[in-house]
């Protein structure tokens, strides 16, 4: 049987901005002041634990298990009904993410992130590349759309916005979308 070489996504690829802002978000959370989850998985520590434990997808490993505690916060501060958020997204979507961040992909986001970890200044500027101008009023959880909504990359310009005035601003923004 021949494996089939798994295709990079492009730049423009949904699943890949979701992945990149994932990334960011849970790296900046547990380096913000104060703290918005208390793991410490993104750190050059946590990465040196992950590796005895998972040598191939330690960075993976890293992103799911920060993206655990970065969803109880969403959780806790949206809610957790018919609502989606950056941890909490349709179930075909983080199968696809999950699929990237295990291949090819992954491992390249890995070697383009990890020297970024810890580096608050850095991780900022790579999230204000991201973002999309955020209301100034905005503050708590923010409706940005619909599910359908979650299928077009400015949403998530949107979010990287509302997380870049978060971290900068202190004041904890927790962007959603409402399932149909």
């Amino acid at each position: 049987m021949r494996m089939q070489q798994q295709e990079i996504p492009k730049k423009n690829n949904v699943p890949s901005h979701i992945l990149h802002l994932r990334v960011i978000v849970t790296a900046l959370g547990e380096v913000s002041q104060p703290p918005w989850w208390r793991t410490q998985y993104l750190s050059e520590t946590g990465m040196r634990f992950l590796e005895r434990l998972y040598p191939r997808t330690a960075f993976a490993a890293a992103v799911r298990a920060t993206g655990v505690a970065a969803c109880a916060i969403h959780d806790g501060s949206i809610g957790h009904g018919r609502l989606y958020h950056l941890f909490r997204l349709p179930i075909a979507l983080e199968r696809e993410m999950q699929t990237f961040l295990l291949g090819e992909y992954g491992t390249g986001l890995a070697q383009e992130m990890r020297p970024l970890l810890g580096n608050v200044e850095e991780l900022i500027t790579r999230l204000h590349a991201l973002a999309a101008e955020v209301p100034k009023e905005t503050i708590g959880p923010w409706r940005i759309g619909k599910g359908t909504d979650l299928n077009r990359p400015e949403v998530y310009r949107r979010m990287a916005g509302a997380y870049l005035r978060a971290f900068q601003g202190g004041d904890k923004i927790f962007p959603y979308a409402e399932a149909e």
